[in-house]
């Protein structure tokens, strides 16, 4: 459990989307997420992995076109100190961006434990949204669900973005891929153990850390984007990342004076891709 003071509980909170206590709340956020996908007609998958199943959501129009992964952020990690919260977030803010993202064939992963019914909860270990949530199994698992339906369409390539914790699984998974055309961030915490330094908290000591992986993301065109204002995902830790791949990397910061850790995110996201990433990622 991270050792914080009220003040850090709550910035952490923050963080994780919601520190969702009541029922209630959550069943919103699957309802929310529900509706925004049928709304805009993507189709809602469950992929079996061998230590998960993942909640997946996509919209596949060009079979052998290029697939875009967003990947969901870290959701809810407890409602108190002692009880721990189910991981689904209040609000996609991941699957927010995809739908504002026009590439052609786009797929939103949750994390592994968020999205599912009670049942299936409970035999899911809460450590797999805590110390756990950058796991090497949680990254296999959203490696496969990656590969499965990249296969399903024939593309001949990924794009991998997510915002916050999202955005730091998009970078392990990255690592473990040879077919990523494009990787990018919103305000994701890419040097884990400076994050939990610069936040307090206990380090996540059962998870990967991108800056270890530096030699197999350093080749991979990314643009990492912070907000100058953000408390939660300070732009030194970005920053920290970027130099960890060395001079001759293909990566890039962005910080945008106006920012934090919430706004603005999806309104800015369709400029943000058109500036940023490359022609043939749609």
């Amino acid at each position: 459990m991270h050792k914080l003071a009220p003040f850090l509980f709550g910035v952490c909170c923050l963080l994780l989307s919601a520190c969702s206590g009541p029922l209630e709340f959550i069943q919103q956020g699957r309802d929310l997420t529900d509706s925004l996908a049928q709304r805009h007609g993507w189709t809602k998958v469950v992929i079996s992995t061998p230590r998960f199943p993942i909640v997946a959501y996509h919209h596949l129009t060009a079979r052998g076109r290029p697939l875009s992964v967003y990947i969901e952020g870290d959701g809810a990690e407890w409602v108190n100190r002692r009880q721990p919260a189910d991981p689904t977030p209040q609000d996609p803010d991941a699957l927010r961006l995809a739908l504002a993202d026009p590439a052609a064939n786009r797929l939103y992963i949750g994390r592994p434990c968020q999205y599912l019914p009670p049942a299936e909860l409970r035999r899911c270990d809460p450590i797999y949204w805590d110390t756990g949530r950058l796991a090497p199994v949680v990254i296999d698992a959203l490696n496969q669900v990656v590969e499965r339906q990249k296969a399903a369409i024939g593309a001949p390539a990924v794009l991998l973005y997510g915002k916050s914790g999202g955005g730091t699984a998009a970078a392990l998974v990255a690592a473990r891929r040879n077919d990523v055309r494009f990787l990018m961030t919103a305000a994701a915490y890419l040097d884990v153990a400076l994050w939990t330094r610069t936040l307090g908290v206990t380090p996540l000591r059962d998870s990967l850390d991108p800056t270890a992986f530096a030699g197999p993301l350093a080749g991979i065109p990314q643009v990492h984007v912070a907000g100058a204002r953000d408390e939660i995902v300070p732009p030194a830790v970005v920053e920290s990342f970027v130099r960890r791949l060395g001079a001759q990397s293909r990566a890039r910061v962005i910080i945008l004076p106006r920012f934090d850790h919430e706004c603005c995110w999806t309104r800015d996201w369709p400029s943000l891709l058109e500036t940023y990433r490359p022609a043939d990622g749609v």
